[in-house]
């Protein structure tokens, strides 16, 4: 067991199927993904721990365009449009 002042995640008490109490952890949430230019959140792409997000098939992981989780539609847009404009 973990010592009380290493302790970092929150607890709470849930009913065993013995009808006895006891306290578990409860994981914290992670965090979502960002734009890698603006910082926007990226909508569409799975939020967990790596392990979780591992188990996913590639379609529910992200989205099947260019720079997917990395880049929001608004920045990815502007990227386009620049790389046409300098040809």
């Amino acid at each position: 067991m973990v010592r009380p002042s290493l302790r970092s995640g929150k607890r709470e008490i849930r009913k065993t199927p013995k009808k006895r109490y006891k306290y578990i952890e409860v994981k914290k949430k992670h965090n979502k993904a960002r734009c890698a230019l603006c910082g926007a959140i990226l909508h569409g792409v799975a939020r967990g721990s790596p392990t979780e997000v591992r188990k996913l098939s590639k379609t529910e992981r992200r989205p099947s365009r260019p720079y997917a989780g990395q880049l929001c539609t608004r920045c990815l847009t502007r990227k386009i449009v620049n790389a046409t404009k300098n040809l």
